[in-house]
């Protein structure tokens, strides 16, 4: 079959690290693995081919300039206005690929105020699925500000929901956020989870591991607490310090947490790291490659994630699973979806009591961490690579 790839947010790239940017390239990937033939489409035309390149500083400078003098409001209106634009453009490239390439179907990764991909597929009556990641026009406001196109954004999104042959979600709880608004989504809607691509699943070798352990200085007897993403701040980094500055103290410097990834709020990391005065014990990587990230939790014992969106299905859960970890993670739908507690690893609510607890049992008791590691490393196996997704949402491609 032929599958035209449909990106229409026009910032992320497949070739970006972050969640989005795996998750486009392992659902692609998963596709061409099938044998069918797969056609990229976004509105960036840099993002066909190469990574995105950012703005120089001046660029930026003047934008934040700019942003601080008009109110919140008319400053994401604006940005709102930009996307449209861009959508309206892109409807006509989008077109001239369905002229070129007769595809089977369109697989859209859904961004807020985005039509392109439903008009297109209806005007040409080819089937249309659909990835949704989020609730767009409830996350947009909360992660930057309300915009005067909100009532447009939730005409579009309902329109969509009304075109589409078939919806992928990541957690239930989307799944049935979404069958609670639109109930004529009720049968049209299907959870596919985050996965690991399954070559990722083998045993890593000595040499790695012992690279690993000779780049972050452990000991032998050292206990690795580790976290991977994105630093936001609903990924609840700060409570894993303050639980991992509880806990060393009974084991001293044996115990080293180890924190891969950037975002917003690093650099306050960093501080309350020295404020507790434990900087010293706590590593940060910021951002990193994929296969340094991979190496380095080849030697981690303990895997967290101590908070998440209630609508997310965390990647970081599948690389930790992939590589034999024990993992703590909060008590969310899409981590429920995947994980069975004390089987798969231990659930938490998302609070320094409750993860410092559960680091300490773990780190007190290798065969526990043994027995949960090895458990959810047999389901990812099993249920979550990425062409096992592929399977899924192709199942529906017909």
């Amino acid at each position: 079959m032929k599958i035209i790839y449909l990106s229409p947010h026009p910032h992320v790239s497949m070739h970006d690290i972050s969640g989005p940017g795996v998750h486009i390239r392992e659902v692609m990937h998963g596709f061409q693995q099938k044998g069918h033939e797969v056609i990229w489409a976004s509105p960036n035309k840099r993002l066909a081919d190469q990574p995105i390149v950012r703005k120089a500083k001046s660029g930026v400078v003047l934008k934040k300039v700019i942003k601080s003098l008009l109110p919140k409001i008319i400053w994401e209106s604006l940005r709102d206005i930009q996307l449209l634009w861009i959508d309206r453009q892109f409807d006509r490239d989008l077109q001239q690929l369905i002229d070129l390439h007769k595809p089977d179907f369109i697989y859209e990764r859904v961004y807020y105020l985005m039509g392109c991909g439903y008009r297109v597929a209806k005007r040409n009556n080819v089937r249309y699925l659909v990835e949704i990641n989020s609730p767009y026009t409830i996350e947009k406001p909360l992660m930057s500000y309300k915009s005067l196109f909100a009532p447009l954004a939730e005409r579009n999104e309902r329109k969509q929901m009304e075109a589409i042959d078939q919806g992928f979600v990541v957690a239930s709880s989307l799944k049935e956020f979404f069958i609670q608004k639109y109930p004529f989504t009720d049968g049209k809607i299907t959870v596919t989870p985050n996965a690991v691509r399954k070559e990722f699943t083998e045993h890593s070798t000595a040499e790695v591991m012992n690279q690993a352990r000779k780049e972050l200085a452990l000991a032998e007897d050292d206990i690795l607490v580790t976290f991977v993403g994105s630093i936001f701040p609903y990924h609840g980094v700060d409570i894993l310090i303050h639980a991992y500055h509880d806990v060393r103290k009974q084991f001293g410097d044996r115990l080293k947490l180890l924190i891969m990834g950037d975002g917003e709020i690093l650099e306050d990391l960093k501080s309350l790291t020295v404020k507790l005065g434990i900087a010293h014990e706590v590593t940060f990587t910021g951002k990193a490659p994929s296969a340094k990230v991979r190496e380095y939790l080849t030697v981690t014992h303990i895997a967290v994630l101590a908070n998440c969106n209630w609508y997310s299905s965390p990647i970081k859960l599948f690389e930790y699973g992939s590589k034999r970890l024990a993992i703590i993670a909060p008590k969310y739908p899409g981590v429920e979806d995947v994980m069975t507690g004390d089987v798969d690893g231990i659930l938490v609510d998302p609070d320094q009591h409750s993860l410092s607890k559960a680091i300490k049992l773990l780190a007190e008791q290798p065969e526990i961490r043994e027995r949960y590691a090895q458990s959810f490393h047999q389901r990812v196996k099993s249920h979550y690579t990425w062409d096992v997704i592929a399977d899924q949402i192709l199942t529906f491609a017909r």
